[in-house]
């Protein structure tokens, strides 16, 4: 089995926002961080990287927690583009205010001409429930490329990033296999003309005053979409074809690293303990027991730890031994890298994942539990309203806040409130505990 500690994702762009005397930083997770008065932005994003993170907990609270410590969990990874190539991020306003800084972590390379990239803000058409990766819906990891415009005066590939560059204005979906397609990602520019000149600066916090053009408005629940291109020297070739001479110019970014290994139950457990790990990926078949044993181990020792199982086995017993003992999650072995990943990110952020058809064995089964005589049942739970039961439901099914509330047509806020109410109901801790509630009375 392996440990995982998740580390920042991509921190590519953190825009501060200012409302009624109040600043935020904004990460691309959607993570707000307020900013104390009299602090700089600087000094809240260091600070943000160095302390131990809680998110998604579930639970409303007036106190934030996020980033993680840099010491043990630096920037291991990177994007990287070539010339004229453009990386982008969409942003959700947690407040009504305006946009007043951008920052970015730079990579050790910065061979854009003149070490410039250019810097626009757009309405994003894409966001928490519509875009490439978000799930559940048509567009699931793995990501596909997304869509173009046409550009026939582009002499490399025909494309064009932003529609007035296009020659034929007709988006172009490369979405494959999927009844949706996809749609332009931005629409208009709010702050920008066209691209404003910065400098990056290699293997460092980078950061942008807007207020040299004018800082943008933005209403709470806004989505706005932040784009870099890079520069180019106009003596390059148009094409890619010189993409080792040229060099890279590389965005810092973050993925999961393995903290230890354990080859059976009492390793598991020593190692539990000492590490503390985010995320364990736990095999049903071990020398001196099961996986369901290893996972009972390791929650006595780890109780915030989540454990994803990942086994050949399908079958029902295990299955359900598994869940019964704490496991957030189950996998077969034939799931690709892609899935696997996709799993361990979604069982940190407290979903719980299953191979397609093993979820409904779960729910068969605590549903034919839900309905056994009344003297085999559990004593009588807290009766939730039929609003926190719908609530409940969509949480089952691993949908976020965010989702819930554009189902039900309601405000982020509402649904928080529902779900810090059924928690408390139920005396339960979190979104893990509180999808196991639901999976355990047959709701879905």
């Amino acid at each position: 089995m392996r440990f995982f500690s998740l580390i920042l994702s991509v921190l590519l762009l953190s825009a501060v926002m200012s409302a009624q005397q109040k600043r935020y930083l904004v990460s691309p997770n959607d993570e707000v961080i307020p900013i104390e008065p009299g602090k700089s932005a600087t000094a809240a994003i260091k600070e943000w990287k160095q302390r131990i993170t809680s998110s998604n907990s579930g639970v409303c609270t007036d106190v934030f927690y996020f980033g993680y410590p840099a010491p043990l969990y630096p920037l291991n990874s990177n994007f990287g583009a070539y010339h004229k190539d453009v990386m982008g991020q969409w942003f959700t306003a947690p407040a009504t205010g305006t946009i007043d800084t951008l920052f970015w972590e730079q990579w050790t390379a910065v061979n854009a001409y003149d070490s410039t990239l250019y810097l626009r803000i757009h309405k994003s058409n894409i966001g928490p429930s519509y875009g490439p990766g978000i799930r559940p819906g048509p567009f699931n990891p793995p990501c596909q490329n997304w869509g173009y415009w046409v550009n026939t005066n582009d002499p490399d590939q025909g494309a064009a990033a932003f529609i007035e560059e296009a020659t034929d204005t007709t988006w172009i979906s490369t979405i494959n296999g999927s009844p949706v397609p996809s749609g332009a990602p931005f629409s208009t520019e709010i702050w920008g003309f066209g691209g404003v000149a910065v400098t990056a600066h290699a293997a460092s916090l980078n950061m942008y005053d807007l207020g040299t053009l004018g800082v943008p408005a933005v209403t709470i629940g806004d989505r706005f979409f932040v784009s870099q291109r890079v520069n180019y020297n106009p003596a390059w070739p148009a094409q890619h074809a010189e993409q080792s001479d040229e060099g890279r110019t590389e965005w810092g970014a973050a993925g999961f690293t393995v903290s230890a290994t354990a080859e059976g139950v009492e390793s598991a457990r020593r190692r539990a303990a000492a590490v503390q790990p985010a995320v364990v990926l736990m095999d049903m078949n071990l020398p001196d027991g099961n996986g369901a044993d290893a996972t009972t181990a390791v929650l006595e020792v780890s109780p915030k730890s989540k454990v994803l199982v990942l086994s050949a086995s399908a079958e029902r017993d295990d299955v359900l031994d598994a869940v019964k003992a704490g496991a957030s999650g189950y996998l077969v072995k034939s799931a690709s890298v892609a899935e696997l990943l996709e799993a361990v990110r979604a069982t940190f952020d407290g979903q719980a994942v299953f191979t397609p058809g093993l979820a409904g064995l779960v729910l068969g089964e605590y549903r034919r539990m839900s309905t056994a005589p009344a003297d085999d049942r559990a004593p009588e739970l807290p009766r939730l309203t039929d609003r926190e039961t719908e609530v409940l439901r969509l949480v089952a099914k691993g949908l976020s806040a965010k989702q819930i509330a554009t189902r039900l047509s309601l405000s982020h806020r509402t649904v928080e409130n529902h779900v810090q109410a059924t928690l408390r109901k139920l005396q339960l801790a979190n979104r893990v505990e509180l999808t196991r509630y639901a999976i355990e009375q047959g709701l879905e």
